[in-house]
């Protein structure tokens, strides 16, 4: 009986694990975080990220992750932010296709 009572309790603190994650406090948290997240929103498309690159930056208690990831032809730009301390769940995230570098000049010909 002892060892049910263990192994209850052992369980329910995984499932409360599970369902509350854990407190972020540093950028190397948040980037796990925010490469996690966003390769779970590619696996719903049945799409395969790769080659994940970041950087982080930090304001006072706020953290910022800003990763690519490239998905067929594609480059993604994902933006992460949170407030030091807070949930993995409270996690902002956005998750937009790059936009093309190439400016297009206006040229205008002479007539002649």
């Amino acid at each position: 009986m002892k060892l049910f009572s263990i192994l209850f309790m052992l369980m329910s603190m995984e499932l409360v694990y599970a369902q509350n994650g854990f407190n972020i406090n540093t950028p190397q948290e948040l980037n796990q975080s925010c490469k996690d997240k966003s390769i779970e929103y590619f696996k719903e498309k049945n799409k395969i990220p790769r080659n994940w690159s970041s950087l982080w930056r930090t304001d006072g208690n706020v953290m910022d992750i800003k990763g690519t990831w490239q998905v067929d032809d594609t480059e993604y730009i994902i933006m992460c932010r949170i407030k030091q301390g807070l949930n993995e769940s409270m996690v902002l995230i956005s998750i937009n296709e790059k936009k093309s570098n190439i400016v297009e000049e206006n040229t205008t010909e002479k007539m002649q």
